[in-house]
């Protein structure tokens, strides 16, 4: 569409409206026939135009601004295009868009919309142009001054979004006899029907409408109040009522700030360790005092409530709602039906987290791996009876059958204390046998990830005794320990032997996912047994168009690399979701050319690390002569990265050197120069050295940093009050954390 004359033309020929104007002035007249008219004079010198001589200058200027039009190929014999463009250009952005696709893909590339195409919007949106008439005043331009409007060019246009199902009445009503007798011009003359909202006037224009005249009704009736478009009803007719329930769920997050953790220059890795809040500590203190343990020494819990215990509100009758809700979609899915029941069975039949990125660092460190997961976690840890009332559910096999009520007698997924619950109940049964389980016991608090077991040992005897001890201590607390997985078939095989049955099944726990949470990755990180090696899945679904700024950062967000194996690839997707934020489009637009085809490449190469490999063993063991820590920084105009090293040195002399992990950070939109960045790199460094020596005790004398950079060598040899803020503060936080001499 030939947007740039179209510009041009409706700024410069705005008198073109005015007789339109006038035609609306004289439907606003008439309008307010029954309400006391308001007569000013002209301010006196000025002499008012009379409608003859005005509506014939008019006339000639349309002629000539016709032939303007006309010279520039633009069609005359309508007023589509000046009034498409005047109402285009308050359109949100988002509607704006819509429309102008909607025109692209149904005209000639070279042909100007036509208000049918407009039209088109009021399927999403619905819009009023809202002309307000010139305030009376003092100055002489109030009046009558050849080539002004009485009317004020459209201040705003107010937006509706129409998709709401909802109308007004809810129901219709009788339309009242006296108001019938009063014969005013009403600007919903069938208000007394339910009909869908049309538009939305905010409260900004409310009062620039409201006129003189109002009208209070009789035996209940609403209020009338004179408007520019007429008389408009408002109130609650009191001869009915609604039953209506309404249900808002808001929230508000600001996309864009959000976006920008990704290279904020402060956004290091900070300190995990923090001291508990008084609800946190209060959570402990109810744990510790009113836990206990049942004949078959399963922990029964209490539920942490808040102060106040009682249900209020009617939930039965929710639940029952709730489960017509799900017999519903039964009907259509017989396979999530045969699923609910075989879960709600099981209950009848049966009665009743640490950092991942620290736990892989330590699990690496055995020669010998094991790993297992607890059977039903949450179901082996008890509810006391008198909070079951809390945990009540209705449900039947068969909608045709009565619906039972039954109480959840154990901890129930899905509620918000489930999770600490059945782990602080497994922490207690490592503090409660630790003397009778040495070996065991330490590792449940640090070798678990939710029901996950990660744990090792240097020898393959030492891992045997791991799986006993590990297995008889948490059968103390009625945790049942399955899927024995090892690097080692050898191992494997006497577990089998005790266990009397077969371990794995083929093909089971040959390999373990690693996550933090249910999301689908596209890039996921696993363990291959028998390779003993980390790999990367790549679950990459076809790229539909259109690829907008929400889809590209929903497929970055998705990719899963916690140890940083992966960082000179990930860094890449960061620097884009950069890219898009300094573009500044909507959560619904194309970004530009260029990145959109930059992020088409870089998507299709994704599938290439399917083929990455990292071993999982880091060749450590507990004969080694030493064992080091080596970090490198380092930073461009784009972003800058930190990356740790193993060393080793076996009782051999041979010397072996492993990835640990990386972090990287995009450099801000805001100019740093080098130096600065690189210092910045040293930040990251310091902070993710200190990390991984906490986590796999490498003492701090075997930790050593490096950087290429002269300057940062210079500023740390230095005292932080020797420079100026920005580099003094960020010395003093590497000096603080390590020596100057490493």
């Amino acid at each position: 569409m030939r947007a740039a004359p179209v510009v041009h033309i409706a700024n410069r020929h705005w008198e073109l409206l005015m007789l339109d104007e006038a035609r609306l002035l004289g439907t606003k007249e008439r309008r307010r026939s029954s309400v006391k008219q308001r007569t000013v004079a002209p301010p006196s010198g000025v002499q008012a135009e009379s409608p003859a001589v005005r509506q014939e200058r008019m006339r000639q200027e349309k002629v000539n601004e016709e032939g303007a039009l006309r010279h520039q190929w633009i069609d005359v014999s309508t007023w589509d295009i000046i009034v498409i463009y005047l109402l285009t250009l308050k359109l949100d952005p988002e509607s704006r868009k819509q429309w102008e696709l909607n025109v692209a893909t149904n005209s000639a590339s070279d042909a100007l919309p036509t208000f049918d195409q407009f039209k088109d919007l009021t399927s999403r949106y619905r819009a009023l142009e809202f002309v307000e008439p010139k305030s009376f005043n003092k100055s002489p331009n109030a009046y009558g001054k050849p080539g002004d409007s009485y009317l004020n060019k459209p201040n705003a246009l107010h937006v509706a979004n129409t998709s709401s199902s909802s109308s007004l009445p809810c129901k219709q009503v009788a339309f009242p006899e006296w108001l019938k007798r009063k014969q005013l011009t009403l600007a919903d003359p069938t208000y007394n029907i339910p009909n869908k909202i049309d538009v939305l006037l905010g409260g900004e224009v409310y009062c620039r409408i409201i006129e003189d005249g109002v009208l209070k009704g009789l035996n209940g009736f609403p209020l009338l109040q004179c408007t520019t478009f007429g008389w408009i009803i408002s109130g609650t007719d009191g001869s009915t009522s609604s039953n209506e329930n309404v249900t808002v769920l808001h929230t508000q997050v600001n996309d864009d700030d959000m976006l920008k953790k990704f290279w904020e220059m402060e956004s290091e890795p900070k300190d995990h360790s923090k001291l508990l809040t008084t609800e946190e500590q209060r959570c402990e203190d109810f744990f510790a005092s009113t836990t206990v343990r049942d004949e078959e020494g399963r922990y029964v819990v209490k539920l942490p409530l808040r102060d106040d215990k009682i249900c209020k509100g009617n939930s039965k009758d929710i639940a029952i709602k709730r489960l017509h809700s799900l017999e519903r979609k039964f009907e259509k899915d017989n396979t999530l039906k045969a699923r609910y029941t075989e879960v709600i069975k099981e209950y009848e039949q049966l009665g009743h987290m640490p950092d991942l990125r620290h736990l892989v660092m330590c699990w690496r460190q055995y020669p010998v791996c094991l790993v297992a997961d607890i059977v039903k976690m949450y179901r082996m840890v008890r509810v006391a009876e008198d909070d079951t009332d809390f945990q009540r559910i209705v449900w039947r096999e068969d909608s045709e059958n009565k619906i039972k009520d039954y109480k959840l007698l154990t901890v129930t997924f899905g509620t918000s204390s489930a999770p600490y619950l059945a782990v602080k109940a497994l922490n207690q049964v490592a503090c409660d046998h630790k003397d009778k389980y040495p070996m065991a016991a330490p590792r449940v608090h640090k070798e678990f990830y939710m029901d996950n077991l990660m744990t090792g040992s240097e020898t393959i005897e030492e891992g045997l005794q791991i799986y006993k001890e590990m297995k008889s201590l948490l059968n103390e607390g009625g945790f049942i320990l399955q899927k024995w997985a090892s690097n080692k078939q050898e191992l494997l095989d006497q577990i089998n032997k005790t266990e009397n049955k077969q371990v794995a099944n083929e093909g089971e726990k040959n390999s373990l996912e690693l996550k933090t949470d249910n999301i689908t990755k596209i890039l996921g990180l696993t363990w291959n047994r028998d390779e003993d090696v980390f790999q990367y899945s790549v679950n990459l679904p076809p790229l539909s168009p259109p690829a907008t700024k929400r889809k590209i950062i929903s497929d970055v967000s998705r990719l899963f690399d916690p140890l940083g194996w992966l960082a000179p690839c990930v860094i890449v997707a960061k620097i884009f979701i950069q890219r898009l934020w300094i573009a500044g489009i909507g959560w619904d637009e194309e970004p530009p050319t260029d990145i959109l085809k930059d992020w088409i490449t870089y998507r299709e190469q994704l599938t290439s690390l399917e083929d990455f490999r990292i071993p999982r063993w880091n060749n450590m063991n507990v004969s080694d002569t030493l064992v080091e820590l080596h970090g490198f920084s380092d930073a461009a105009t784009a972003a800058y990265a930190a990356v740790v090293y193993l060393r080793v040195v076996k009782a051999s002399g041979e010397i072996r050197v492993a990835l640990v992990a990386a972090k990287t950070r995009v450099s801000p939109v805001k100019q740093v120069c080098i130096p600065r960045l690189e210092l910045c790199g040293a930040v990251l460094l310091a902070k993710l050295l200190k990390e991984v020596a906490t986590v796999m005790n490498i003492p701090k004398h075997n930790v050593k940093a490096w950087t290429d950079s002269t300057v940062v060598l210079a500023w740390i040899n230095k005292h932080p009050s020797n420079w100026k803020t920005f580099v003094a503060n960020r010395v003093s936080e590497i000096l603080t954390t390590m020596d100057s001499s490493q």
